[in-house]
């Protein structure tokens, strides 16, 4: 049995030789092949000289370079920013999921009890996702509403000076009575005490808004039109409609209310008008 094993052994080494292509590859059981632990012992010795994870988040959300870190606590005005803290909840997520692949290509199998955490964890990274688009659009059609709810993003002295002082997050040396008080909001919102008087300003500044775009509906037309003729000159006229035209369409393009295509016909109507008027006039 030696001699017929030592004589495969001898065929393989020659064949390999003769066609290194062919060589034989180790099997799963090869200590030639890299274990789970060594892979994880292999990145961890890559990611020693770091600092730990955790740091370098709270470093990442509160650096001086950012425009709006997660906090700012100076002596005038002390205020945390809530959103920071969702950016910072959905990393802390994203690692968790990475942890889960790590371990699939590690272990190259996948449990039962894993995906069911898999499962938690992503149902928790959709909700998280979907809390953080309600953080950053309106959140309400009514003007005074939304600006209610926009303050509930922020922790500031001015509506939580009590929650602030109680965790220390302010600091005021001799702080008066009236910043420990609790504040606790009386906007009641649509339906409430004040909602006829929120719905009739609301329809008074939608008043003024459309008497307002109306009136420059005029001018805009009218004021070229006596401009051109008073000076009926076909070069005047011209230039006049042309920077009238232009005019109007930068203004109708400010207007988040208008879409492109509108903006486009609008514009192309206003300068028909004009043409026509140029051309009955000349």
């Amino acid at each position: 049995m030696g001699i017929i094993a030592s004589r495969q052994r001898g065929s393989e080494d020659l064949e390999g030789r003769i066609n290194p292509g062919r060589r034989k590859r180790p099997s799963a059981r090869s200590p030639d092949r890299e274990t789970p632990s060594v892979r994880r012992r292999r990145r961890g010795s890559r990611t020693r000289s770091l600092s730990p994870f955790g740091e370098r988040l709270v470093s990442a959300a509160t650096r001086d370079l950012r425009v709006a870190p997660l906090f700012n606590l100076g002596p005038r005005k002390p205020l945390v920013r809530l959103r920071i803290l969702q950016y910072m909840s959905i990393v802390h997520m994203k690692r968790k999921i990475a942890h889960h692949v790590a371990l699939i290509r590690d272990e190259d199998t996948v449990s039962e009890r894993q995906l069911d955490e898999i499962g938690v964890l992503m149902k928790e990274y959709i909700g998280a996702i979907r809390d953080l688009k309600f953080m950053l659009e309106p959140t309400s059609q009514y003007a005074r509403t939304a600006n209610f709810l926009k303050d509930f993003f922020y922790l500031e002295r001015k509506h939580d000076s009590a929650v602030l002082l109680d965790t220390y997050l302010d600091k005021i040396p001799a702080p008066p009575r009236e910043l420990f008080d609790i504040s606790i909001p009386e906007y009641s919102g649509f339906g409430g005490f004040s909602y006829k008087s929120d719905e009739q300003e609301q329809n008074l500044e939608a008043y003024f808004g459309r008497f307002f775009a109306a009136v420059l509906s005029g001018v805009a037309l009218i004021g070229p039109m006596l401009f051109m003729k008073l000076y009926n000159d076909l070069l005047a006229q011209l230039v006049t409609a042309s920077v009238c035209v232009l005019i109007v369409g930068g203004v109708l393009s400010t207007l988040e209310e208008v879409a492109k295509k509108d903006v486009v016909a609008l514009t192309a109507g206003y300068a028909a008008v004009l043409v026509v008027f140029i051309g009955a006039n000349s």
